[in-house]
């Protein structure tokens, strides 16, 4: 934001030299001898130069400045200083009270008081001002140089990237702040010309320069909109999307004339959606999200004259919403999070871009923009798998409900046929369906377009006219399950290729299960005996990793069952793109026939290798069937095999040692880029980082032990290949960030080398106070009392002044959720305690407020009575607290 900052001091700057310079050169007569408008005259003068000189400020400290924005600095300072003296001798002027008549100008008015020297030195520092303004407005639009100019291109390149409305509103600002500037530096290189300082007439420079600082601010706005944008925005956002097939041709073609489109006019909010799994619910909403024109045009009627916006969610369900409907409509980003973009004024930009969103408050936002003010704007949402959704369903529920308050939304929803949604949605027949109620005619025109139109089943029907009661007997025996028939007709085909007769493609069909869990397990058994070992480690580590990984991760999973030493040996050095691409179609091959087709590779929205490619499940029933008792004792079986060891010597295949392993292996040597500030930028590196640390957290719990040597190489691995600042905007340190994902047997190990440095140790106070990670990597926004009584019960007792007291508490929130809430206040309370109990804390008194108040605004009154009990600060200090309590009242609520 800073070039931004710099720009509109610019544009302040030269407002003031452009009417200080012509307030010193006019030669205006005063035509009314005597006149009070005249006298009055001066005082609007002084009334605009002080006005003018006020502007003149950043309070951005120096040290976070740029060259430019601090040679601004300076030459606006030096302006203030001219402003105030031209403003002293008007103020003299006036209180003498002398006849106006006397006085031809501005200038001759200033003689009175400064003599003529004095005048002509104002008048050179004034030109020279103009000067050295012209050339900073020169290097603020160096396209090789100027920060301006780069921010600008970046802003550009990351709304490209976050696909919003904002690119050609850059475009149009850049051309705006060419003109302007080239105008400027013109104008300010020739001399000033006297006209007049009076209301009413703008000069060129005087407009250009307004324009500027107009300029300046709207680059601000988009800047923050921009970065808003991207805390919603999450990497997973599209993957789920991009694996959902598109709907074979002319499939699902009469959802939109029958019941659905008669709802999609009418006024009724919620069309709920429904069927078996794997029936084609994700397929027909991605249909229907792909036919936004034949929606639209049966919403218009709904909408009448309203403005008409549609989105779709997926992953995230509510963040995704808002980025949905804020990437298009970026201007209503301030009002829908007013105090997020109050706060992010004074913010870095890469802070905001971080900013850890909560349930509550997204839904706050939602709120706020799906009603009030929004209401001349009609919203159609499409919300997909709500039985995926990691939470209460409940609540889920009760939330979808209070989003269709306001009769400008519609929400068409989607889920399996659970009790909790059934309840909810499905009362109204005439809004709902169950899909495989009525998918029959699609499955047939699917069967016959991929099994019967093909040449080589022709051929059979014209040799052997039974053939044609096959695609009859996959119709029949689908029960609506497209999956099912999906995988049937793919197993036939095969067969086909194979030149089966039509008994063998009978006995492939008839051996087919007919239940999706019977079929997997079908599928899974029939896997090569050569092949399980492979095919059990791939299956347990998608399951056992909280995202998909790449083909890149695979093969050093691959690569450790042949070598389980390959790790000693391997080097922080990136792989060439040719070589990750060869290793991307090799795994590609590999996992395709190890799993038979129920592990898939997918594109994902990152353009590189090896981040371009991720392996996941076929479908979510794959993973639910894997899960089952029964799937999970065949994996453990093919796992515990003597050639399933980690090791040579034979012993327990240890998934989350490997996916630790791999992960590491995968930092070390994919191929990058860039070279981010921050961890946090890109995604996907910070998002295999807490795969590692996921991973490395699993397997201290499971075995008591830590994966030190692997940890300690993920700390030389991070800052050598990827980073040049903090890890993330709590942790500067790989044992701050450990310490957050709870590796207690780690973080002791790395105590007991540096814990009788109290510095070190109070930086991992901080740490643990301000977060923690839970087991699916989501940031909770209160302390671990277990990390932090290891951090104060190790080595001597650290002092901690009032200041470090507020920074504990700084990131403490107080959540909406009711269960949650208590945890948070039991985390807090816990954790304080053990911090008044063992450490040296010497309080100001000035500063207590903030504290108490980040305190008090997630524990309970009898909490705050106990903390109060265990403080031993000065007797002062105490009585300081006490009153402080009362006044303002600040305990939480139970």
């Amino acid at each position: 934001m800073e070039p931004f900052t710099a720009l509109g001091l610019a544009g302040n700057i030269t407002q003031f030299v452009d009417f200080s310079c012509r307030l010193l050169s006019q030669a205006k007569e005063i035509r009314q001898s005597g006149s009070v408008a005249q006298v009055q005259n001066v005082t609007e003068v002084a009334q605009q130069l002080a006005l003018l000189s006020s502007k003149l400020a950043i309070d951005t400290p120096s040290e976070n400045l740029s060259t430019l924005a601090k040679s601004l600095r300076a030459l606006a300072a030096k302006c203030n200083g001219e402003a105030a003296e031209i403003i002293a001798a008007l103020d003299k002027y006036q209180s003498r009270n002398l006849n106006p008549s006397k006085w031809s100008s501005i200038r001759a008015a200033l003689s009175v008081v400064w003599s003529k020297d004095k005048i002509e030195q104002m008048s050179r520092r004034l030109d020279q001002n103009r000067q050295e303004m012209a050339f900073h407005l020169n290097a603020l639009q160096d396209e090789k140089q100027s920060a301006l100019m780069h921010t600008l291109d970046r802003l550009h390149q990351d709304n490209i990237m976050l696909q919003s409305s904002m690119p050609r509103e850059i475009d149009a600002l850049r051309s705006s702040l060419y003109r302007a500037l080239e105008l400027l530096k013109t104008e300010l290189r020739q001399p000033c010309r006297g006209e007049s300082t009076s209301g009413g007439s703008n000069t060129r420079v005087e407009s250009a320069a307004a324009s500027l600082s107009q300029n300046a601010r709207t680059a601000n706005g988009m800047a923050i909109a921009s970065s808003i944008l991207q805390s919603l925005r999450f990497s997973s956002m599209k993957f789920r999307h991009s694996k959902i097939p598109d709907a074979h041709t002319n499939t699902f073609q009469w959802m939109l004339s029958e019941k659905f489109a008669a709802w999609l006019r009418s006024n009724d909010p919620i069309f709920w959606l429904s069927g078996k799994p794997g029936s084609g619910k994700s397929t027909c909403m991605k249909f229907l999200a792909n036919n936004e024109e034949t929606t639209e045009k049966c919403l218009r009627y709904w909408a009448r004259n309203r403005r008409l916006v549609t989105v779709r969610s997926q992953e995230g369900l509510f963040q995704s919403l808002l980025y949905d409907i804020l990437r298009l409509h970026p201007q209503l980003i301030s009002s829908t999070f007013p105090s997020l973009w109050a706060d992010a004024q004074d913010k870095p930009l890469s802070d905001t871009a971080k900013h850890e969103w909560e349930r509550k408050e997204l839904l706050d936002g939602l709120t706020v923009l799906l009603g009030g003010q929004h209401l001349s704007t009609c919203f159609y949402i499409s919300i997909d798998g709500l039985d995926e959704y990691d939470g209460d369903h409940e609540e889920l529920v009760t939330a979808v409900k209070n989003l269709v308050q306001a009769n400008n939304v519609k929400l068409c929803v989607a889920s399996r046929p659970w009790n909790v949604f059934e309840t909810a949605f499905g009362v109204d027949q005439l809004q709902k369906i169950y899909l495989e109620q009525f998918n029959r005619p699609d499955i047939e025109l699917y069967v016959k377009d991929l099994l019967e139109n093909r040449q080589d089943f022709q051929a059979m029907m014209r040799k052997e006219p039974d053939a044609q009661t096959l695609p009859e007997e996959v119709v029949s025996n689908s029960q609506g399950v497209f999956l099912w028939v999906y995988l049937v007709v793919r197993s036939l085909v095969r067969g086909l290729q194979n030149r089966d007769r039509l008994r063998d493609l009978q006995r492939r069909l008839r051996a087919f299960p007919s239940d999706l869990d019977e079929f997997f397990n079908h599928m899974l058994m029939s896997l090569e005996d050569i092949y399980r070992v492979q095919a059990a480690r791939n299956f347990q580590v998608a399951l056992s990793s909280p995202r998909p990984l790449s083909l890149l991760n695979y093969w050093y999973i691959d690569t450790e069952e042949g070598d389980p030493d390959y790790y000693d040996d391997l080097q922080v050095a990136g792989l060439d793109i040719e070589t990750v691409t060869e290793i991307q179609e090799d795994m590609r091959i590999r996992i395709n026939g190890r799993s038979k087709g129920l592990l898939e590779v997918t594109p994902s929205a990152h353009p590189d290798p090896p981040f371009n490619l991720l392996v996941d499940f076929l479908h979510r029933t794959v993973k639910d069937f894997l899960l089952t008792k029964g799937a999970q004792n065949i994996l453990k079986k093919w796992s515990e095999a003597p050639e399933a060891a980690n090791g040579p010597e034979g012993g327990e295949f240890d998934v989350f040692r490997t996916l630790c392993t791999s992960s590491v292996a995968e930092l070390k040597t994919a191929p990058i880029r860039a070279f981010p500030r921050v961890l946090c930028e890109p995604e996907h590196i910070s998002e295999l980082v807490s795969v590692v640390l996921i991973s490395a957290q699993s397997y201290e719990q499971r075995t008591g032990e830590t994966l030190f040597t692997l940890l300690v190489d993920l700390e030389r691995t991070i800052p050598q290949r990827y980073l040049s600042g903090a890890w993330t905007e709590t942790a500067s340190s790989l044992e701050e960030h450990a310490l957050q994902w709870g590796l207690r047997i780690f973080v002791a190990k790395k105590l007991a080398d540096f814990g009788h440095v109290p510095s070190r140790r109070k930086s991992l106070l901080v740490a643990a106070c301000r977060c923690r990670y839970d087991d699916e990597g989501k940031m909770m926004r209160y302390p671990d009392p277990n990390m932090v009584e290891l951090v104060v019960k190790t080595g001597p007792r650290i002092a901690l002044e009032t200041w470090e007291m507020n920074r504990l508490t700084s990131c403490w929130r107080s959540p909406a959720d009711k269960w949650q809430k208590k945890v948070t206040a039991d985390s807090v309370y816990s954790s304080l305690m053990l911090i008044f109990t063992n450490c040296d804390i010497n309080v100001g008194i000035a500063d207590l407020g903030r504290f108490w108040q980040n305190v008090g605004a997630v524990v309970r009154e009898n909490e705050l009575v106990s903390l109060r009990g265990a403080l031993r600060p000065t007797t002062a200090a105490s009585r300081m607290f006490s009153t402080f309590g009362r006044w303002t009242g600040l305990v939480g609520n139970d």
